[in-house]
């Protein structure tokens, strides 16, 4: 049964790769002049908030499904940790 869901979270990485592609990718938007463009500043404060459930699902039923301990073992999913946690700080401090 182990090998069987080990299989099935497999592909999930190459997905998280591309997650946190996109992730990087809407950083970019992220200037100086933002508070001028209020809604792209609106259009990334809710794409962070959607990115942040996201992660925090990943981490939930990954940690279910390979277990504590083998879950840290993977620097990707503690990468997932770090960006949840930033995620729900930013998220909470922006209050929408």
């Amino acid at each position: 049964m182990g090998k069987h869901l080990i299989d099935s979270v497999a592909p999930s990485l190459k997905l998280s790769f591309n997650k946190e592609l996109f992730c990087t990718f809407t950083q970019v938007f992220e200037d100086v002049h933002l508070n001028s463009r209020p809604t792209l500043k609106k259009v990334l404060d809710y794409l962070n908030i959607v990115f942040a459930v996201v992660f925090t699902l990943e981490f939930l039923l990954k940690t279910i499904g390979l277990g504590f301990v083998t879950y840290f073992k993977n620097a990707w999913n503690c990468l997932d940790v770090v960006i949840v946690a930033v995620s729900k700080n930013i998220s909470n401090e922006l209050a929408i």
